[in-house]
């Protein structure tokens, strides 16, 4: 394994950083992370489908890559494995090549907060390339407070100088992967967004502006009513992202956000679901979308 970077380089990583085990509280003693960018597309709010931001599929073949790596590795008989269950920001926060910004996100040079980590650990001497700073790294953006601006649902807060203060219940992307029926906020400000949010990416001047050649994924709003499509969505971005009551309470979120009434017939099928959390986002969605038909000043 001495070509282990250049190797996951080859396979479409920008870095990679063996770090001790001991260091980052593991039992393994190396923990490897894999990092892959991605290009951020410019938004489209007036699409009648349902947007995937370009991170979801591009963390799904990332996957997939270091999956078969593993069993490459593995069949040669070295001790490695996947790891999808240790807690990565904490790590990231005290990496020294990277930075914090106020919306929690970890920055890399000359990339931005827009790629994905991987995560590997084993039990060979993999030589250590990086060590964790002993705290936490402070708030990198100076006065700059463009995403707390930004952000539809007001999750990023002001807070004292090099702190953090983030409400996820305000998140839109933490309503996206709740499995619940999202608040008001939600269906007011969400659009046509299935997975993913980046508005306080967008805003932020540390980051990149959107290719002008990318575009992003998107999926017919009418197959994610009708709970289709699932496995397609799967592969694309995950089984855990493609759940389909998760799907069809998000369905309800974009319909009313972007005013589909032809969807009306739609959202009342699933009003009578047996899922309680998708019987109220349908029933929510349904309100907001009579209420653009028939507003209370002009009743009919």
């Amino acid at each position: 394994m001495k070509n282990l970077a250049e190797e996951l380089k080859s396979l479409g990583f920008c870095r990679v950083s063996v770090l001790d085990g001991g260091e980052c509280g593991i039992a393994e003693k190396r923990l490897i992370l894999c990092f892959i960018p991605y290009e951020s597309a410019p938004e489209d709010p007036d699409k009648p489908e349902a947007v995937i931001h370009p991170y979801y599929p591009v963390s799904q073949r990332a996957f997939r890559i270091i999956r078969q790596y593993v069993r490459k590795q593995q069949a040669a008989g070295f001790r490695i494995r996947q790891d999808t269950q240790i807690r990565i920001k904490p790590v990231l926060n005290r990496l020294p090549f990277l930075r914090q910004g106020r919306n929690t996100l970890s920055y890399l040079p000359e990339i931005g907060s827009r790629f994905h980590v991987q995560i590997m650990v084993s039990e060979e001497a993999i030589p250590v390339t990086d060590h964790l700073s002993a705290l936490p790294h402070p708030v990198s953006c100076g006065e700059c407070r463009r995403c707390v601006e930004a952000c539809p649902g007001g999750a990023i807060r002001e807070a004292a100088e090099g702190e953090l203060s983030f409400v996820r219940e305000r998140c839109l992307r933490w309503w996206m992967l709740n499995g619940q029926c999202p608040p008001d906020f939600v269906f007011a400000s969400n659009g046509n967004r299935l997975i993913g949010c980046d508005v306080c990416e967008r805003v932020c001047p540390m980051n990149p502006a959107p290719d002008p050649h990318q575009t992003s994924e998107t999926v017919p709003l009418e197959q994610l009513t009708d709970g289709e499509n699932t496995d397609a969505l799967a592969d694309a971005i995950g089984s855990n992202y493609a759940r389909k009551t998760r799907l069809q309470i998000q369905s309800c979120v974009i319909a009313a956000s972007t005013r589909r009434r032809d969807l009306i017939p739609r959202l009342q099928e699933m009003a009578e679901s047996d899922s309680e959390p998708l019987r109220q986002a349908a029933q929510k969605g349904l309100d907001v979308l009579h209420s653009y038909c028939f507003p209370p000043d002009n009743p009919v």
